[in-house]
């Protein structure tokens, strides 16, 4: 027997309102099968259900434009930050800065390990550190750093923090508009609920196939049993079985009724037959052989079972 089930999706929620919603315009205002109350109660709450998706949407697509300029600008900042402490610890090694100058980045004196960007964290806490100590250096009488400079990497920094701050606005934007959806899901849900359960009743009296027609035309949705489908038969089921000493070229069972080839060549044929879904016990093994007079034949008192 046929189930229903409620929508699933934000798409199938607004297909079953506006079904509800275009009924004025099948039946007539004076005709309609249900109450009016429920059709502008599905009227209002597919408008605001439609404003609710769009606006989730539409701050989920600000956030992903935002963070394609986002990931670029992190990629370079990270690239400034650690090629400006290898540049700066080469210098060291060359004698051109003394390595008791790290202190100004909040980097131990004997440190010469590139920094932990693993994170966005970290890498603001980098960039804040590098930068402020460079300037800090600087205003010590140190000779400014080259290739990079402090100024091309504050420059990323500045736009890193910029689209940082952007990014978590949209964040949470979008968090609160997921949360408004939410709610009104479920409210959808059970308003659909009830102008379902309200269509069921009218049509009750009908026969079962007219009653299901009936309600689809309300927007009713129904689902088969997956008892109640077709299955395949077995293509073997008129083959003659009998018993010979001829020795059998096995069939090999497949999970799917999709192909069934054959191969004929002077010596043997070979045919592959669907899967059939057998209980956990025994089964048959179906074999094929050749006789001389080329009848195909098979074997069926052969029994497998199952571990």
């Amino acid at each position: 027997m046929s189930y229903r089930r409620l929508p699933n999706t934000d798409q199938a929620r607004i297909t079953a309102l506006t079904s509800i919603a275009d009924l004025e315009n099948n039946y007539g205002f004076h005709d309609l099968p249900l109450s009016n109350s429920l059709v502008d109660m599905a009227k209002t709450q597919l408008h605001t259900f439609k404003n609710t998706v769009n606006l989730h949407r539409q701050a989920v697509e600000m956030w992903q434009e935002g963070n394609k300029k986002y990931r670029e600008i992190l990629k370079n900042l990270t690239v400034y930050i650690t090629h400006f402490v290898q540049v700066y610890n080469m210098a060291i090694l060359r004698g051109e800065l003394k390595k008791e100058g790290r202190a100004y980045y909040n980097i131990d004196i004997e440190d010469d390990t590139l920094p932990d960007l693993s994170s966005e964290d970290n890498i603001l806490d980098w960039g804040q550190r590098l930068t402020e100590g460079e300037r800090q250096r600087t205003l010590n009488g140190g000779s400014p750093m080259t290739n990079p400079t402090i100024s091309n990497l504050k420059v990323h920094y500045e736009k890193f923090t910029n689209l940082n701050f952007d990014q978590k606005i949209k964040k949470n934007y979008i968090a609160y508009t997921k949360e408004a959806l939410c709610k009104e899901r479920e409210k959808a849900d059970v308003l659909i609920k009830e102008i379902w359960d309200e269509v069921e009743k009218i049509f009750a009296p009908l026969p079962e196939k007219e009653r299901f027609e009936k309600c689809k035309e309300f927007g009713v949705i129904y689902y088969n049993r997956t008892s109640e489908k077709s299955v395949n038969e077995p293509i073997t089921e008129n083959i003659e079985t009998k018993k010979f000493d001829i020795e059998p070229v096995q069939i090999q069972i497949e999970k799917q009724a999709e192909t069934f080839y054959e191969e004929i060549n002077e010596e043997k044929i070979e045919k592959k037959q669907p899967e059939l879904f057998i209980e956990k016990s025994e089964i048959e093994l179906v074999t094929i052989y050749e006789t001389d007079d080329k009848e195909q034949k098979k074997d069926t008192n052969l029994k497998i079972p199952f571990d």
